[in-house]
């Protein structure tokens, strides 16, 4: 088969999630006999990753993999100074817009995409990256943006660079797919630049269909083309470990918070205090124990969990595990644990997966709550008995949540039999338009 499917998507970043859904789809490519472009924000991230996880050769060398930076890397280069120039707007505006404006990012972005499809109807010069850039898009047949949730305000003007390398792909005739995605919500200054561009995918599956499905129909896309399908993550096969087998009398808690409990209407000091004391009564009264697991190697979740840690009366029993563990590692350790607590999305996909009890606390409005609440209900489990609203969080409301979570039976292996049918239907409708390319 020599068909070629570039992956676009939150790739080389700091997050373990994203890690996640992109081996996933790598493995699957790789499995139907497919070539793969990546397009990656980090080639020395990328290229680790694969090799870590058996993907690639220890030399890196694959005819069947190919990796790249992509554009938006080229567009967060040292070199342009819009950067620094939106930094220093968002430094004294930031407090009376409460966002980031990203106005130049914004202007430059616009102006990067017209450049381009002058380069492609007439021949405008471009410099080396661009035209590597078109290069690596033409040898494709479909073009596929990997789950996640990018597409939204959080990531700013970010999110132009999957529009603009949307807007070339159908320009040059090419397939465009989206998989797994929470999309928006978005601020008016995205939808505006983005609205008539969303029609212009051809297939698109969300992991959360009530509400990213309501977004894009607004936003224009046909809604026949929308299809429910789940987080790719939960896939993922956990790299089995026994180093934590010492805990295995304890109740093991696994927890996990992210950069959004910065959203909450609580102060973030209320949310680690009510955090500390929920871990505090849980190994008082259930002898359990906490493993904090980050989702990223930057070392926030990490400062973060130190924060919840001083604050406990029981520090002895809340363990750091290792900041570089990846993603098939912490997948195996919640499936050693009694109940994943969370505000990040992916250790509560993971919890799923392996059967275990879990609590979401959602924080970022209307974002986090698609994310947290759409990944349950794709699952078939009730948002009220699981997620909790940042904005209400007590000890009393978390454990009133733990009852109800550790009472519920974690035994339905339809549930991910179900998702595995939406996979493989997804995979084959895109089989299907790869053998229908010119």
């Amino acid at each position: 088969m020599n068909k070629i499917i570039s992956l676009f998507g939150a790739i080389g970043y700091d997050d373990i999630g994203d890690d996640a859904i992109f081996l996933c789809n790598v493995e699957s490519f790789i499995k139907l006999g497919y070539r793969i472009i990546i397009f990656t924000n980090n080639i020395a991230k990328t290229t680790n990753l694969l090799k870590v996880n058996d993907l690639l050769p220890p030399n890196g060398v694959s005819d069947n993999i190919k990796i790249v930076e992509s554009l938006g890397y080229y567009i967060d280069r040292p070199r342009n100074p819009f950067k620094y120039i939106d930094r220093v707007i968002d430094i004294f505006l930031y407090k009376l817009f409460k966002k980031r404006l990203n106005f130049f990012k914004t202007i430059y972005c616009v102006f990067l995409c017209y450049k381009l499809l002058l380069h492609i109807k007439a021949h405008v010069p471009i410099n080396q990256f661009l035209c590597s850039y078109l290069r690596n898009i033409k040898e494709c047949s479909l073009l596929l943006f990997i789950g996640g949730g990018y597409i939204n305000k959080y990531w700013g003007a970010g999110i132009y660079q999957f529009i603009i390398s949307l807007i070339i792909a159908k320009k040059l005739n090419l397939v465009t797919v989206a998989s797994g995605q929470t999309f928006g919500p978005l601020d008016t200054i995205q939808k505006c630049l983005i609205k008539k561009h969303t029609n212009k995918l051809d297939y698109v599956s969300v992991r959360d269909v009530t509400r990213s499905k309501q977004r894009l129909i607004q936003l224009g896309c046909d809604e026949n083309k929308i299809v429910e399908g789940p987080d790719d993550a939960i896939f993922l096969t956990a790299d089995k470990t026994d180093a934590f087998a010492q805990y295995t009398n304890n109740f093991i808690v696994v927890a996990n918070f992210g950069l959004f409990l910065k959203y909450s209407k609580k102060p973030l000091g209320y949310i680690y205090s009510v955090l500390s004391q929920f871990f505090d009564d849980i190994i008082e009264n259930k002898k359990g124990i906490i493993l904090y697991v980050s989702m990223g190697v930057s070392g926030s979740d990490y400062s973060r969990g130190l924060i919840i840690q001083n604050n406990m009366k029981f520090k002895d029993k809340f363990y750091f595990i290792p900041l570089y563990t990846e993603a098939k590692k912490i997948k195996s350790i919640i499936g050693s644990s009694d109940l994943v607590l969370s505000s990040r999305l992916h250790p509560i996909v993971f919890a799923i997966s392996e059967k275990k009890a879990f609590i979401g606390i959602a924080s970022g409005g209307e974002y986090y709550n698609s994310k947290l609440k759409g990944i349950s209900e794709i699952y078939n489990y009730d948002p009220k008995n699981h997620i909790i609203n940042a904005d209400n969080l007590t000890v009393d409301i978390l454990q009133k949540y733990c009852t109800r979570a550790l009472n519920e039976k974690y035994d339905n292996d339809s549930i991910y039999k179900n998702n595995e049918i939406k996979r493989e239907n997804f995979l084959k409708n895109i089989q299907k338009m790869i053998e229908e390319v010119r």
